[in-house]
Parts: C-alpha cells; sequence; structure tokens
C-alpha cells in the first residue's frame, strides 16, 4: 500500500498552482508591455529603452515557461506520480532564474535611469526580490527531506500512475 501523501506536500502543490497562474498572467502582461516599448519609436531614442524592452520579452518568455512547467509540476505533486519530483525541481530552477531576470532587470534600469526615485523604487524592488529568492529555495528543501523522497519512492509504477 502506497504512503499517504504529506500535508506539506499538498499545500506546496496549491502554492504552485496559485503562482503558476499568476505566472501565466504576468507573461501575457510582459508580453504586451515589451510589443509597445519595442513598437514605440522613440524607445530606441532613450538611452537603453531597447535594451529594456528586450529584457522584458525574455522575462516574459521564462515567466510563460515556469507557468506551465509550474502547473504540470502542481499535478504531480498533488498525484505524487514519480515524474512530479524532477519536474517540481525543474519548476524550482525555472523560479530561481527567472529571479535573477528580474534582479538584473532591476539593476539594469537603476544604472541606466539613476535619480532618487528610481533608486527610491529599487530599494522596494530588491527587498522583494530577495523575498522571492525564499520560494523556490525552500521548495527544494522540502524536495530533498526524507519524507517527500519516501512518498515518491513508495509510489508504485502502473498504467495508472505515469
Amino acid at each position: 500500500m502506497a504512503q499517504a501523501r504529506p500535508i506539506s506536500m499538498t499545500v506546496w502543490s496549491i502554492l504552485i498552482f496559485l503562482f503558476s497562474g499568476l505566472n501565466l498572467f504576468i507573461s501575457l502582461g510582459g508580453f504586451v508591455t515589451a510589443n509597445q516599448a519595442m513598437s514605440n519609436p522613440l524607445a530606441s531614442l532613450q538611452v537603453g529603452g531597447s535594451a529594456i524592452a528586450m529584457l522584458m520579452l525574455l522575462q516574459a518568455l521564462v515567466n510563460l515557461g515556469g507557468g506551465v512547467l509550474g502547473i504540470i509540476a502542481g499535478t504531480g505533486l498533488i498525484k505524487v506520480a514519480r515524474w512530479g519530483w524532477g519536474v517540481t525541481l525543474a519548476y524550482a530552477i525555472v523560479v530561481l532564474i527567472s529571479n535573477g531576470l528580474i534582479l538584473f532587470h532591476i539593476l539594469a534600469r537603476t544604472n541606466l535611469w539613476g535619480g532618487d526615485v528610481h533608486t527610491e523604487l529599487s530599494s522596494i524592488d530588491l527587498a522583494a526580490n530577495a523575498l522571492f529568492w525564499l520560494y523556490p529555495i525552500l521548495l527544494i528543501i522540502f524536495l530533498n527531506t526524507a519524507t517527500w523522497k519516501n512518498a515518491f519512492a513508495a509510489r508504485q509504477l502502473n498504467k495508472f500512475n505515469r
């Protein structure tokens, strides 16, 4: 008989579903914003305008991939499928990459535009980004706990659980 799913796995799968859905909406907004920035002729005249627009487009693509991968990872955790461990780890790595891009975007925007208002906003952005790093790191820590590993290992491979 397979071991019961740990409560923490259910909580994490719900969080992953929630954040993945938000990532999908954020990616749509990122595509629209990047498209507007790249189609504006004045953006190419502004210092770093086209580079920031390309960074927004890259961030939107990573958010789209992270959202889709997160929904698959959440499904794998809910089902306690053996493939769920690897997909969830890949999702955590994509979220870390996304957080790195956000950090790079904040630093690039601060260096290009400067000023007191942007420095103040960047401090808030950096503090929020520091909190966003905790989510994938804690997820990786939970993935490597004995409780989760035992739950995945106890799951039988059969035609209904692939």
